[in-house]
């Protein structure tokens, strides 16, 4: 037993120091490679696309249904939305649909194109609704499915800077933001903003309540770029109809800035 928990921390904390590596190298590289309008993003985003493919097959990664990284959700073409969640949902339908194996929500292939759950509809509802007609993409905080987020600690660890993947999926979205130069980025999720700020260096401009008292947005800043943390659209406490509006009209002022 005594050789069993050796062997654990040390894997532990193996793992904290890769984490702590691939956060000192998330700096992005100077030069300009933000696509302009017109211009095919999937190319830019393409060896992105891949190393996580390649990525994704570190074992504690394998019981992941599928990751979720660039998808494109429509919009005019012009200032662009990054979403972000914190990870993508998984169910058993996810499975079924794809006879077991594992899949993608990408650019460059989507495994819920011609059969989307009642879930994933619901989804992508909000994100019409909240970012109207602008350019939008999708990506998570953490790429990689799970049922719930603990089920995603169960997997791949302590949900913090020092975790290895989290530190990978920093990189590669410092990329991706990079490539798109989103006039927003937005967070569904109020409550993550300390842990994520921190993370992605991002100072507090300000804060909105809602009208009982609840945040509603905190609105930062990182790099010339506009993060909103905002009340998750289909929380289980709810979403009044009138601060939805509010925050929808927040994202409108924000992106015509």
């Amino acid at each position: 037993l005594s050789a069993i928990i050796v062997i654990t921390f040390s894997i532990l904390v193996a793992t904290q120091r890769e984490g702590r590596r691939l956060l000192a190298e998330i700096k992005i590289q100077p030069g300009d490679n933000t696509v302009k309008d017109g211009e095919d993003i999937s190319l830019s985003v393409t060896p992105l696309i891949e190393e996580i493919r390649d990525y994704s097959e570190h074992d504690d990664l394998k019981a992941c249904h599928h990751f979720l990284f660039c998808l494109p959700q429509g919009g005019e073409p012009g200032r662009r939305i990054l979403v972000m969640g914190y990870n993508p949902g998984e169910t058993e339908w996810d499975w079924k649909t794809t006879n077991g194996k594992r899949a993608e929500e990408t650019i460059l292939h989507d495994f819920h194109e011609n059969d989307r759950s009642t879930s994933s509809t619901k989804w992508m509802s909000n994100v019409r609704y909240f970012c109207g007609d602008a350019e939008t993409y999708l990506t998570e905080f953490v790429f990689w499915s799970s049922p719930k987020v603990k089920d995603l600690k169960e997997r791949i660890g302590p949900l913090n800077k020092h975790n290895q993947h989290i530190a990978f999926c920093t990189r590669m979205n410092k990329q991706l933001i990079k490539i798109l130069d989103p006039g927003l980025v937005i967070f569904t999720g109020v409550s993550s903003y300390n842990s994520v700020a921190q993370i992605y260096d991002l100072e507090k401009v300000e804060e909105g309540a809602m009208a009982n008292g609840q945040k509603l947005y905190i609105h930062g800043r990182s790099d010339d770029v506009d993060w909103i943390f905002s009340r998750h659209w289909t929380g289980s406490f709810g979403f009044p109809k009138e601060e939805k509006e509010r925050l929808k009209n927040k994202i409108s002022v924000i992106m015509t800035l």
